[in-house]
C-alpha cells in the first residue's frame, strides 16, 4: 500500500485538502482524530495526561477540559514537548494499527494527515509527503481572521512548529494555496493523476 503523509502549517489548508481527498474516497488517517480520541474519558491517553498535570486538567464529568489545558500549554514549549512524549508514542501506535488495517482491507493508497509529520519523524514511514503551503505572511494572516488572534498570537502559533518554507523544501509535492479552492483542488487532482 502506498501511505501518502499530508502536511502543512497551522492555517496553510491542510484540512480543507484532506476535506477533499476525503470526498474523493480515499482512504484517510487523521492523527488529531487520533489524538482526541486518545485523551477521551477512560483512555490511556487522558490517564498519562491526569498523572502528569493532575485532575485541575479535567471538567467535572471526567473529559479533558480543552481550553484551561491548551492555555496551559501555550506558549511553553517545554511543556508541550512533554505532552508530545506522552501520547506521540500511542497516537503512532494506532496510526499503524490503522495502515495495517487498511492495507489488509486491500487499499492500494491511503492518506495520513499529520500535522507534526516532519516534527516526530514520522515522514520516514511514509513513501511521499505532499505539504500544503502558504507562505508566512498569509499564513498569519489567514490565521489572525479565523482564530481572531493578534498578530503576536498568530506568530507565536506558527513558531511553535516548523518552518513552512523547511516543510517546502523537504516535500515530494507541494500543493500551493494561495489562489482560489479550484486551483488547489486542480493541483490535487493532477498529483492524484500521476500516481
Amino acid at each position: 500500500m502506498l501511505r501518502i503523509g499530508l502536511t502543512g502549517g497551522i492555517a496553510t489548508g491542510k484540512s480543507t485538502v484532506s476535506n477533499y481527498l476525503k470526498e474523493l474516497a480515499y482512504p484517510l488517517v487523521d492523527a488529531d482524530v487520533i489524538a482526541r480520541q486518545l485523551v477521551a474519558p477512560g483512555q490511556e491517553g487522558l490517564e498519562r495526561l491526569v498523572v502528569r498535570f493532575g485532575r485541575g486538567i479535567l471538567h467535572e464529568s471526567g473529559a479533558l477540559n480543552r481550553q484551561v489545558f491548551g492555555q496551559r500549554l501555550f506558549g511553553d514549549a517545554r511543556l508541550r514537548q512533554e505532552v508530545d512524549q506522552l501520547l506521540h508514542p500511542l497516537i503512532y501506535e494506532a496510526l499503524e494499527a490503522e495502515s495495517q488495517r487498511l492495507a489488509q482491507a486491500g487499499a492500494q493508497l491511503a492518506f495520513f494527515d499529520i500535522p507534526l509529520l516532519y516534527e516526530t519523524g514520522y515522514d520516514q514511514k511514509m513513501d511521499q509527503v505532499w505539504v500544503v503551503y502558504l507562505p508566512h505572511d498569509l499564513q498569519v494572516e489567514r490565521l489572525m481572521a479565523r482564530n481572531g488572534w493578534s498578530q503576536d498570537q498568530a506568530e507565536a502559533a506558527i513558531a511553535s512548529q516548523a518552518s513552512i518554507e523547511t516543510k517546502r523544501q523537504r516535500a515530494d509535492l507541494v500543493i500551493d494555496n494561495q489562489g482560489t479552492l479550484a486551483a488547489t483542488f486542480a493541483q490535487v487532482d493532477q498529483a492524484l493523476s500521476r500516481l
